[in-house]
């Protein structure tokens, strides 16, 4: 990419702006700066209708201020596409005029969109990334010589097979074929290793398969991915996923440690992550790691239930003295919850075991 081009990327902010739907026709304004606050003169911006039907086309070029606007436009979804430099373009598709700010970062590769809804006064943010989402919006570079093209071609191929491979790992985890679903995300990983999604989904697929040390390290990739995208992190816990591979593999202290992450992220709910880690060492018959789990789930949320009847049956089998006010905790807690019979048995033998 030449100097000219490399000098738009680090901050180039469009604002777009026009009148509500119910308009006969709008506007549509929009500033183009660089980081510095100086503007980007020469900018053509085209937008061209999507709305089956109709064909309308508007061509818009940037000022010396870095401005463009149009007056009257006629109102539906466009695709609105901005050239640069004799080659470069950015396309972003399906774009109903309203109120809305568009923030580029084209080192990243993503685009971020502030919508003002006028009815309701709220700004709902949404971010995509430009190289994923093929269908809201693309890079495409006019190849300059043979070296360019055979380039772009190898790009095209190489987001054609990844496209595929995640289809077809899709297809294989709804059809319950986990081995072939597993090939198929590692293939994906292969074809682009940078987003976070892809490696989620490989570890989806690694734990139905029984593989949970190898979910786990998928899982921890997918977070690191989603850190290095300043993704925030209540927007995708994948310390809950962490959290049950690591269960599942027997790692009690990794468990409840990325349980305590989770929890940071979701303090709602954190009691219910260290039960479901609770229960998953129960299952696999490990008794000390599951009354840990058990015992920072009723720290975290004292009026839960189940936790304490699930600790009380494990020191029945050791400490029985500590099982009593835990049966009746529980029954104080859900005197008809489903294991509220056993709890008055269990308790009654507690009690003579004091």
């Amino acid at each position: 990419m030449n100097t000219a081009v490399r000098k738009l990327l680090p901050a180039l902010a469009v604002c777009l702006l026009a009148p509500p739907a119910r308009a006969q026709v709008g506007q549509v304004r929009g500033e183009i700066r660089v980081d510095d606050g100086e503007p980007v003169i020469g900018v053509v911006v085209n937008l061209d209708r999507q709305d089956q039907g109709f064909d309308d086309h508007y061509e818009l070029t940037t000022d010396d201020r870095g401005d463009f606007v149009h007056l009257g436009i006629e109102p539906g979804d466009y695709e609105i596409t901005f050239e640069y430099d004799n080659g470069f373009y950015l396309t972003l598709s399906r774009i109903s005029p309203g109120d809305f700010e568009i923030q580029l970062d084209l080192d990243r590769l993503e685009y971020t969109a502030y919508e003002f809804d006028r009815r309701s006064g709220a700004v709902e943010r949404v971010s995509r990334n430009i190289r994923r989402v093929n269908s809201a919006a693309r890079i495409v570079r006019t190849p300059r010589n043979d070296e360019e093209a055979r380039a772009q071609a190898e790009e095209e191929a190489e987001e054609a097979a990844l496209d595929e491979a995640f289809a077809a790992g899709r297809q294989a985890m709804e059809a319950e074929d986990y081995d072939e679903a597993v090939r198929q995300f590692t293939m994906a990983v292969q074809a682009d290793s940078s987003q976070h999604v892809i490696h989620a989904n490989l570890g989806s697929a690694l734990e139905r398969a029984g593989r949970y040390v190898e979910a786990a390290s998928a899982f921890e990739t997918a977070q690191t991915r989603l850190e290095f995208d300043n993704t925030p992190p209540e927007e995708v816990n994948y310390f809950r996923n962490l959290t049950v591979n690591w269960a599942l593999s027997g790692e009690v202290d990794l468990a409840l440690d990325y349980a305590e992450r989770s929890a940071e992220v979701d303090p709602g709910g954190a009691a219910q992550s260290f039960y479901a880690v609770g229960a998953l060492m129960t299952n696999a018959g490990n008794s000390d790691g599951a009354l840990r789990a058990f015992e920072r789930a009723i720290e975290l949320d004292p009026e839960m239930a189940e936790p304490h009847y699930q600790a009380a049956v494990i020191h029945l089998g050791g400490e029985i003295s500590r099982a009593a006010p835990l049966l009746e905790r529980y029954i104080e807690l859900a005197p008809e919850g489903p294991n509220a019979e056993a709890a008055r048995g269990l308790l009654e033998f507690a009690r003579q075991g004091q």
